[in-house]
């Protein structure tokens, strides 16, 4: 069974990287991770695709919501579970 995790990042990626950080520690076996950014500081991306380059960026220069883009990822997604 392979996992897809879907986060939003809205104006900043400090509580993201947070959740990235926790979500990591689970040491599951190769998992999905899309990342929605959404009106993300300039640099905020780049340094958290620095931090963890196996996520699959989803960048909106506006602010999208959150039912279009978390549709978006899950049209890409390929897990057996999306979380």
């Amino acid at each position: 069974m392979t996992l897809t995790a879907v986060y939003l990042a809205l104006r900043t990626t400090e509580n993201l990287r947070r959740a990235l950080s926790c979500f990591y520690k689970n040491n599951l076996k190769n998992p999905e991770v899309f990342v929605i950014f959404n009106e993300c500081p300039p640099g905020g991306i780049e340094k958290l695709c620095g931090l963890y380059p196996d996520i699959k960026p989803l960048i909106f220069e506006k602010n999208m919501g959150f039912s279009y883009p978390v549709n978006r990822a899950f049209e890409k997604a390929t897990g057996d579970v999306i979380f």
